[in-house]
């Protein structure tokens, strides 16, 4: 499963693509996540009020609290982007003196160099899972180029950085589960950590964790178990962190903080109908429409060979887990470039064109 040399150029290639499509209607679109990375940097505060830069002035989805406006979205994104904003700010690139050049460079090196790691991860499993390099340049390709993932590499969005870290988190778990020897305790730890984290940057991952936590079990390997469980709680300890220092809560996240109840779940036949209908009939929002490779990709994952079963069964409850919180809510979030809420499962379902060329040898 290793390969530097072809997972390099891969990386490269995708970083450097993804960086020419960043344009300036996605930087003036999705402001909250730069508002909230200036507030980190040049205010130091949770809030995201008070900033000096016009385009970040007015923004939406944030509601009062004490008297300061919080973004109703899970904090991680704006700490993450403000490790590059803060390198481009001591260089004297900043938002007020040029919101297009900084915002574009601060999606570059978080959802462009995120989604690009992505993409490397996927053709590394999908190689091991074909054995075949060809198939797995051309999963891969599928993946970075063929589906909502490729337009979404060029905003700064909590999702897009929660999708890294649950495919990162899987994909140690799965390297480490068929290693041989099998000795590498690193891997349950980074696997945790990554698994955690996904939580403080986007809830949606939450569900695709369950799934992991199912097949993590499945092997029965207590010690790696152990090791999983202690990193997640440790990595997701900021997200406890956070909600005390702004809300006065550790288990008050933001959208019950701000009384943002269409993300709460809520049981009603009517919205499952039209949910299904929204996430695959509809022709403007369909995930079929926005990511057409996917429908191949639930029949490749039925197709995984006996000795796979285990990821065969992850791959279809990850998604199942995450559909199902996704029909109970009200709300379907923008549907810019697809439907954004089915981001976090697209490297998961992706693999799932493995089950073609399973037992292959084409290199």
């Amino acid at each position: 499963m290793r390969n530097i040399s072809d997972g390099a150029l891969l990386f490269f290639c995708f970083f450097f693509i993804y960086g020419i499509f960043i344009n300036s209607h996605n930087q003036n679109a999705y402001t909250l996540q730069h508002a909230g990375i200036e507030a980190l940097v040049e205010r130091g505060t949770l809030y995201v009020d008070g900033s000096a830069t016009s385009q970040l002035k007015t923004i939406g989805d944030v509601f009062n609290h004490n008297g300061h406006l919080y973004a109703a979205k899970q904090p991680g994104q704006f700490f993450l982007g403000a490790i590059i904003y803060s390198i481009l700010h001591f260089l004297g690139v900043t938002y007020k003196n040029n919101f297009l050049l900084t915002s574009s460079l601060v999606t570059w090196f978080t959802s462009g160099l995120m989604t690009s790691l992505v993409v490397v991860m996927i053709y590394r499993l999908s190689v091991f899972l074909t054995k075949g390099k060809k198939i797995g340049f051309l999963i891969s390709i599928f993946y970075g180029l063929g589906t909502m993932a490729f337009p979404y590499s060029g905003v700064t969005h909590h999702d897009v950085y929660g999708t890294f870290f649950i495919f990162a988190s899987f994909y140690f778990l799965m390297v480490n589960h068929h290693s041989n020897p099998f000795h590498k305790i690193i891997y349950p730890i980074l696997a945790g950590a990554a698994a955690g984290f996904s939580i403080f940057l986007s809830i949606l991952p939450l569900f695709i964790v369950f799934a992991e936590i199912l097949y993590l079990l499945s092997f029965k390997r207590w010690k790696h178990i152990v090791l999983f469980f202690v990193a997640c709680v440790i990595s997701f300890s900021p997200l406890l962190i956070y909600n005390y220092y702004a809300f006065g809560n550790p288990l008050l996240p933001a959208n019950i903080a701000g009384n943002f109840n269409d993300t709460y779940p809520a049981f009603s036949f009517g919205n499952i109908v039209k949910k299904i209908g929204f996430y695959f009939l509809s022709p403007n929002t369909s995930i079929l429409v926005f990511s057409p490779i996917t429908a191949f990709s639930f029949l490749g994952i039925l197709i995984f060979p006996k000795q796979y079963m285990r990821e065969k069964l992850f791959l279809l409850l990850q998604f199942l887990f995450l559909f199902s919180y996704l029909v109970m809510m009200t709300t379907v979030g923008h549907c810019q470039y697809g439907p954004r809420y089915l981001i976090p499962t697209l490297p998961f379902l992706s693999l799932g064109l493995s089950g073609y060329w399973m037992g292959s040898n084409t290199n």
